[in-house]
């Protein structure tokens, strides 16, 4: 027989078993361990978490929260931190102080929340030893952090469209640093009014067919440009070069043959005149890598040789009597 003694103060106790027989040991221990399994129950609690409120983190930076205090009854035995969320992926959490920190570096710029914005959903629960527990929701939201990044708008190649077409711009690139975020595009200048420019790709385009008597400068050339302006207002700024020829213009030379032999011992003499009718007076010049021989009248088209020519001693830019020029004829003037 066995005499066992149980004092229960709450759900506390003592057992006290004095066996009289000394093979009966296993008989005790056995009796023993059901009567304490019968007696732990789970102990209800009440407590609620507190010190984690919505937060903010800079851009570029990690973040780490308070850690997080509880009120109201003791918890049961150690009480274990657990994280979710919609955002619980970019986040992890500390089980025994319920400190979150974030497992990424974040950019304002590049939205990765779950709701595609800067505001990253969390909750934290905490659980004691006999599973009572309470869970706080909370957000942490990115701010934004100006940042500097130096870029530039590659060279535009100058532009000549004919008068009555419509004009529509290449694709402009950027190079340097990376821009911040999205790029914005704007046109400005004296004539931008006559032209409008897609925000996102930069390309310019006339609201209307261009006319040489209706441009705005002198030259028949448009004073535009366009500019690149980040997210962090960083920005870089080019001339878009657009001339209109005028149709009117568009003429022929002639007096003068393409090839032309000229005997030695003599000089060379020609008109250049227009085939065509041109609007206003035209301006003659001459270019080439031979033209410093020659001498062209800018307003008769007359063209003459500087000297007469000595077979034996050629003068022309490859030493061969074949000299190299283009007679250029340039409208000057208006309807």
């Amino acid at each position: 027989a066995y005499i066992a003694s149980i004092h229960l103060t709450g759900l506390r106790f003592c057992l006290l078993l004095h066996a009289k027989q000394s093979n009966d040991n296993e008989k005790v221990s056995v009796t023993r361990n059901l009567l304490s399994e019968s007696l732990n129950v789970n102990e209800a609690r009440t407590f609620t978490i507190t010190g984690i409120d919505d937060d903010t983190v800079k851009e570029n930076a990690s973040f780490t929260s308070a850690s997080p205090t509880l009120t109201g009854e003791t918890p049961i035995g150690a009480v274990t931190y657990t994280l979710s969320g919609d955002d619980v992926s970019a986040f992890t959490i500390d089980p025994a102080t319920g400190t979150v920190t974030s497992t990424v570096v974040f950019d304002f710029e590049t939205l990765t929340s779950a709701a595609t914005s800067n505001v990253y959903s969390l909750i934290i629960t905490a659980t004691d030893a006999d599973q009572n527990s309470d869970t706080a929701n909370f957000t942490v939201t990115v701010t934004d952090e100006i940042e500097t990044a130096t870029f530039t708008i590659d060279a535009i190649t100058p532009t000549e469209t004919q008068e009555g077409n419509s004009f529509t711009s290449g694709t402009p690139k950027l190079s340097g640093e990376a821009p911040i975020g999205v790029v914005i595009w704007s046109l400005s200048g004296t004539d931008s009014a006559e032209f409008t420019i897609d925000p996102a790709t930069g390309v310019v385009s006339s609201l209307a067919a261009l006319e040489f008597d209706e441009t705005i400068g002198a030259d028949n050339s448009y004073q535009l440009t366009i500019t690149a302006t980040d997210a962090d207002q960083n920005n870089d700024s080019a001339e878009l070069p657009l001339s209109v020829i005028d149709t009117d213009a568009l003429f022929q030379i002639s007096g003068i043959e393409a090839n032309t032999d000229v005997p030695e011992n003599t000089s060379f003499s020609a008109t250049a005149t227009a085939t065509d009718t041109v609007r206003g007076t035209i301006v003659w010049s001459i270019k080439g890598v031979d033209s410093s021989t020659f001498t062209i009248a800018e307003n008769s088209g007359v063209i003459t040789s500087n000297a007469t020519f000595d077979f034996e001693n050629p003068t022309d830019n490859g030493s061969d009597n074949s000299y190299n020029i283009t007679i250029v004829g340039t409208p000057i003037g208006s309807k």
